[in-house]
């Protein structure tokens, strides 16, 4: 037997869970990424909005700390240092825009263009696994089984 050939057969069979059904998998390599919403849909939801609420975090200070490179991005804002930035950034990614703070340089549209944008995929993303409880219970009225 090839080498090979030994190296198929010893991989062990892993079941995975999908509703009630147990799916038995061989050779199915676990990637933290490869199937991000799978990993959504079947963690708990004290760690699903965990890591959600720190992602949101991050990337807040990520786009805060980008604000805070240009001269003075925001109006409003330089006054209250880097902490402005931040709370700019909350307001920027959530689609608030309160209207007191905006960007007044062209780093700061592009910086505030980017964060939109950011802003509007997260929402995209986090609304499936949000509703999966409603999309579950409907589901035998969508699909036929």
């Amino acid at each position: 037997m090839s080498k090979l050939g030994r190296k198929r057969s010893q991989k062990k069979a892993r079941l995975v869970r999908l509703g009630q059904r147990e799916i038995e998998t061989l050779g199915l390599r676990q990637r933290f990424w490869s199937d991000l919403y799978h990993r959504c849909m079947t963690v708990s939801w004290p760690v699903f909005f965990g890591s959600a609420a720190s992602l949101f975090v991050a990337l807040n200070a990520v786009f805060g700390f980008l604000y805070s490179l240009g001269h003075e991005p925001i109006a409003n804002a330089a006054q209250n240092g880097p902490l402005a930035y931040f709370y700019f950034s909350i307001e920027t990614l959530a689609t608030v825009g309160y209207g007191d703070m905006h960007p007044q340089t062209n780093y700061g549209h592009l910086i505030a263009t980017i964060e939109i944008f950011t802003g509007m995929s997260f929402l995209a993303v986090m609304t499936g696994p949000d509703f999966r409880p409603l999309l579950a219970s409907t589901r035998p009225f969508c699909v036929r089984q």
